[in-house]
């Protein structure tokens, strides 16, 4: 897969000095997805990142409770977070054209039926190193030059589920 319209230097720069490609703004959050961690592109402008965490509860009635009411919680394990990527992409090199390449590469890493390696602050801060991508969408867009992106899904993890002896 090759550059969305990146860091015109290639390669993944620190999480800290990657700029606008057009603008020569430095990006105080940018977003780094792909297939793999080898494979990381920059996203052309910075997202606006939402992430939701939950506990897994269960609830617990008491038959025979006096005089109260309620429920007793038994805390199972930490849940997934809930993740939400929106993105104005663009491409600097074509500035009066919509993105295609850049949409057909995101549609064809969003359709892999896999997790996809992420990165940005907020996700390094609380341990998101992969995002399952449940669904995503292109809205409606005013200018024909840009277009947006929804990403959803969940934070995922490699799990060594075979143990050797």
């Amino acid at each position: 897969m090759g550059a969305l319209v990146l860091n015109p230097g290639g390669g993944i720069p620190p999480i800290d000095k990657a700029t606008v490609a057009r603008t020569g703004v430095q990006m105080k959050m940018p977003f780094y997805i792909g297939e793999t961690n080898e494979s990381l592109k920059l996203l052309p402008l910075e997202p606006l990142v939402a992430v939701r965490g939950h506990n897994n509860i269960s609830l617990r009635n008491v038959a025979k409770q006096r005089g109260g009411s309620g429920t007793i919680k038994e805390y199972w394990s930490k849940g997934d977070y809930e993740i939400i990527v929106t993105c104005m992409l663009d491409d600097y090199l074509n500035p009066d054209e919509l993105p295609t390449e850049i949409i057909s590469r995101l549609n064809a890493l969003c359709s892999l039926g896999k997790s996809v390696a992420v990165k940005c602050a907020l996700f390094d801060a609380i341990g998101i190193g992969m995002m399952a991508i449940t669904d995503w969408e292109f809205p409606p867009t005013e200018n024909i030059e840009d277009q947006v992106i929804v990403l959803r899904g969940f934070s995922d993890q490699n799990f060594q589920l075979l143990i050797e002896k």
